[in-house]
């Protein structure tokens, strides 16, 4: 037998009172917990979680470790997942000298995830030879695993 799981989320009273938790819980355990079985009877304190899952990492250089082990629950206003994407030469002070990626990822209002990317829109050219910086929204949990790194030139082919 499959065993499933689903998130509840319990609130606190007073309303005012920014206090819940949300667990993740094995259907069986609500069938043979009377706990549950209670809390699913008081409809005030229990709804469904609605919270967004992202990655989230910041100024790594590639999209790895980091940027796809580390989620973090966003904030109810957040429906959103951000991944910013910079391709850059090192400043005048460090030692190497050739360009790599810059990748941070991050929770955000869609609307303004959507503004940044339109801002950025002529600096995200990702041509290899100079530097860029683009921005890419996605709805849904853990949506920003993956990071465009670079352009990819597809050539037509033709049947005879």
């Amino acid at each position: 037998m499959k065993t499933v799981y689903f998130k509840i989320f319990i609130s606190a009273l007073p309303v005012g009172l920014k206090i819940y938790e949300c667990r993740q819980v094995k259907i069986e355990d609500i069938q043979e917990n009377e706990e549950y079985s209670v809390l699913f009877g008081l409809l005030g304190l229990i709804g469904s979680c609605f919270a967004l899952e992202c990655y989230v990492c910041l100024a790594q250089r590639t999209n790895k470790d980091k940027c796809i082990k580390t989620t973090i629950q966003c904030e109810k206003e957040q429906d959103a997942c951000k991944t910013q994407i910079r391709w850059q030469q090192p400043r005048f002070w460090q030692r190497v000298s050739e360009r790599y990626h810059n990748i941070s990822k991050s929770c955000e209002t869609k609307a303004r995830c959507d503004a940044e990317a339109a801002e950025k829109g002529f600096k995200c050219m990702r041509d290899w030879y100079r530097d860029w910086d683009c921005v890419e929204c996605c709805q849904g949990d853990r949506c920003n695993y993956y990071a465009t790194l670079g352009a990819v030139r597809l050539s037509s082919v033709s049947a005879c």
